[in-house]
C-alpha cells in the first residue's frame, strides 16, 4: 500500500493579525506560516467555520506563497515602508501553477499580491485576490501594553506607536523565518560512499 505523504506546516501564531469587522463578531485573519519548506503569508477574510458537512468557502481564503529568497525581498519592502517619513505603499505579486480539475498545470497565473503600506503613519498589511475581500491589517500593539513618552505621559499618537510595534514585529518574523529557512535548506543527510579507497597523497596532489 502507497504510504501517504504527510504535510507539514509550520504556523508563527504569535506573529497573526486580526481585524474585526464593525457590528459584527466575526473577524479576518493575517497568518504567517511555511507549508513543505515554503514561506507564505494568508489571510482567512472570516473566522466562521463551514456547518453541517459544507465544504470549505475558498472565496474566503487567500493566500501568497514564496521560497526563502523571495521573501527576502518582502521583507526589504516592509523595511522600506517602516524607514519612509511619508506614507507609501509597495507590492509584490505572488504567482503560481494553474489547477485545473485537481490537475496542476503548466500556466503560471496571479496568485496573491501583497502590499505594505503607511497611511496618516501607521503600517500595514494586506493579502488581495482578484473578486475576494480587501482588508488592511494595521500594525498597533494591543490593549495589553502600553507606552510612554519620555516625559511618562502615555503615548498615543498612532504613527509612533505603529513605528515602535511595527519594527519589533518585523524583527522577529525575520528571525523566526530565517530560522526555518536554515533548518530546511541545509541538511547533513549526505550519502557516504563506502566504495572509495582513502588514499594518501603528497601536498602538491590535493587539487
Amino acid at each position: 500500500m502507497e504510504k501517504k505523504r504527510t504535510t507539514e506546516i509550520l504556523r508563527f501564531n504569535g506573529l497573526a493579525l486580526r481585524k474585526q469587522y464593525e457590528d459584527s463578531d466575526d473577524f479576518a485573519v493575517l497568518t504567517w506560516s511555511v507549508r513543505m519548506g515554503y514561506p507564505r503569508v494568508t489571510v482567512y477574510t472570516t473566522n466562521k467555520k463551514p456547518e453541517n458537512g459544507e465544504k470549505f468557502d475558498y472565496n474566503t481564503f487567500i493566500n501568497a506563497p514564496y521560497d526563502f529568497v523571495a521573501i527576502e525581498d518582502l521583507f526589504d519592502l516592509m523595511d522600506e515602508v517602516l524607514a519612509s517619513d511619508k506614507d507609501i505603499t509597495r507590492q509584490i505579486l505572488s504567482n503560481n501553477n494553474k489547477f485545473k480539475d485537481g490537475v496542476r498545470t503548466d500556466e503560471i497565473v496571479p496568485q496573491g499580491l501583497v502590499k505594505v503600506g503607511k497611511t496618516d503613519g501607521v503600517m500595514w498589511l494586506a493579502v488581495l485576490e482578484e473578486g475576494k475581500k480587501k482588508i488592511k491589517f494595521e500594525l498597533l500593539p494591543n490593549k495589553y501594553h502600553t507606552r510612554y513618552t519620555n516625559e511618562n505621559e502615555v503615548l498615543k499618537d498612532k504613527a509612533e506607536l505603529s513605528k515602535r510595534y511595527a519594527s519589533g514585529y518585523i524583527k522577529v518574523l525575520k528571525r523566526l523565518m530565517r530560522k526555518v529557512s536554515e533548518d530546511t535548506m541545509v541538511s547533513s543527510n549526505i550519502k557516504k560512499d563506502t566504495n572509495v579507497t582513502k588514499t594518501e597523497k603528497s601536498e602538491d596532489q590535493l587539487f
